[in-house]
């Protein structure tokens, strides 16, 4: 049985756009007041960790 919606989110995403996936995941599933956790990492060799970080930042304060 799947839950409809859910107090937390916990994402370890290892591709491009982690905050995207995050964002879709919460307005479906995520309580009014719930949380969630951005497990971040570079998984492109060109970015440093503290860009990505910053650039999915960025995207969920849009």
């Amino acid at each position: 049985m799947l839950a409809s919606s859910v107090d937390v989110i916990f994402a370890d995403v290892a591709q491009l756009g982690p905050a995207c996936i995050v964002v879709l995941n919460a307005k479906y599933f995520l309580k009014n007041g719930g949380h969630v956790v951005i497990s971040i990492i570079s998984i492109t060799g060109t970015a440093s960790p503290e860009t990505v970080f910053a650039q999915e930042v960025h995207y969920l304060r849009k």
